[in-house]
């Protein structure tokens, strides 16, 4: 599955989670908890390659925050099993990223996806299940490593999660991306109000 053709193509529906100041034990317990949930198996360090022609690697050998990314399967609603990986950032004001990605050229071979996210795609209906599927990966981690921000969507940018102007100005009501913010040691989950920021609403605003 690593192999086929243009698999780990056309962007990825992320989960983003801000962890906070860089604390290199909290990144790798994350990181473990991420890899050890039910519905993902890895992981393994070459996508040229099956995973039957090499061997899975342990976590705790790979180095921190690391360019390199992990690959693995996901088991999505509804039973499809496609590739994925995950990413470990560092950003540049000190912060601690770990990010989940789903590759759409993957999601292409479970769903109808057509051309999302541009022009006409064939079915938005596959969006919100897995968007709710990274919600509950999300509060998994959380559930053993607080992070201070996460975030659910399709390339998810840094401008519609900047963590200051959340402090700041609140959550957005009208919003193309899932947030998970904590709040009062809980995690509250803010589900999208857009399918995508990128086509018209029935209402035909933008």
């Amino acid at each position: 599955m690593f192999t086929t053709p243009d698999i780990w193509n056309g962007g990825s529906f992320e989960l983003t989670m801000e962890l906070g100041a860089h604390d290199e034990e909290k990144l790798r317990e994350a990181r473990r908890t991420l890899w050890g949930h039910p519905d993902l198996e890895g992981c393994y360090l070459d996508r040229e390659r099956e995973p039957e022609d090499q061997e899975r690697v342990d976590l705790d050998s790979v180095s921190l925050p690391g360019l390199e990314p992990l690959y693995g399967f996901a088991t999505l609603p509804a039973g499809p099993v496609i590739p994925c990986r995950s990413l470990t950032i560092a950003l540049d004001d000190g912060v601690d990223e770990l990010v989940l990605c789903l590759p759409m050229g993957a999601l292409g071979h479970a769903y109808e996806v057509g051309g999302y996210p541009c022009g006409n795609h064939a079915s938005a209906d596959w969006v919100e299940p897995v968007v709710e599927w990274l919600r509950g990966v999300g509060e998994t981690v959380f559930a053993r490593v607080r992070y201070r921000l996460g975030v659910v969507g399709y390339e998810v940018d840094t401008v519609d999660r900047d963590y200051e102007d959340l402090l700041r100005a609140g959550i957005p009501d009208q919003r193309w991306i899932g947030y998970l913010w904590p709040e009062e040691m809980m995690l509250r989950w803010y589900p999208p109000t857009r399918t995508t920021r990128f086509t018209a609403e029935p209402d035909g605003h933008p």
